[in-house]
């Protein structure tokens, strides 16, 4: 049963696609998956360094300027995006401790900015980078049913997320209102007209298995949460356009 309280913060992340605002609020709203102390937010890339988007008190500059300057060639999300760049949910006990030169990630790196496990959270990619999010613990491990939670709700946070830069794309001439994290330097191509074509890269196989995976999951959350899902939203305009995005990301029956 997905957790209600992931449902219950999908209106806010609704009401934020399209601006600057939006990846906080699903961050915020899968992190309800899961008990954790504090969430930061990096863009990885298949060649440069990962860049930090979004980080708390709990996690200050200083922080993330130790791991890009002693530690960052020893984090083990790196491989995993640069070998896969596969969406999805990543637990650092699965793939941390299977090699040797992680542990400087590990037994160095967290214990200095007072963490014992973590959970990444990798969005679709845009161009060949990924918004990834990053819960961390600071006194236990998380449990494997909370890794499973968060693996529940992932497809449709997912979707949410490509509806989100669909919508950011689609602004006149590609810009960004405000500033979007997802789109730092926005991915593009030119036609041989010299019209800019702003994409992202998923695959069409990989975007059909998705939306198909995403109406099962959709469906599923419905039967389970029918009181939360069927809320009544304030404002006919806010209705409609909960509406859409919920036929976007697979069911209809949503708003």
């Amino acid at each position: 049963m997905p957790p209600s309280s992931f449902l219950a913060a999908l209106p806010a992340a609704m009401d934020a696609v399209g601006t600057e605002r939006f990846e906080k609020h699903l961050a915020d709203a899968i992190g309800g998956a899961l008990e954790y102390d504090f969430i930061t937010m990096a863009r990885y890339s298949v060649s440069g360094k990962p860049r930090f988007l979004i980080h708390s008190h709990t996690f200050p500059s200083h922080m993330a300027e130790l791991y890009l300057s002693q530690f960052v060639d020893a984090d083990p999300y790196i491989e995993h995006w640069r070998s896969a760049e596969e969406p999805g949910v990543v637990w650092l006990q699965d793939i941390a401790f299977s090699r040797n030169r992680y542990r400087t990630y590990t037994d160095d790196f967290l214990p200095q900015i007072g963490v014992r496990d973590e959970i990444g959270v990798f969005m679709p990619a845009v161009g060949r980078d990924s918004v990834a999010f990053f819960y961390n613990n600071r006194q236990r491990l998380f449990s494997p049913s909370e890794v499973r939670d968060v693996r529940q709700v992932f497809d449709a946070g997912a979707a949410l997320y490509r509806v989100h830069i669909r919508a950011l794309l689609g602004q006149e001439g590609g810009a960004v209102r405000g500033g979007s994290p997802s789109l730092g330097s926005p991915p593009r191509l030119t036609s041989d007209t010299g019209a800019t074509i702003w994409f992202t890269n998923e695959p069409t196989n990989g975007a059909l298995r998705s939306v198909q995976t995403l109406r099962r999951s959709a469906m599923s959350m419905q039967r389970a949460s029918p009181t939360i899902i069927a809320r009544p939203w304030r404002g006919r305009a806010q209705a409609a356009r909960h509406a859409s995005m919920a036929r976007a990301i697979g069911s209809p029956d949503w708003a």
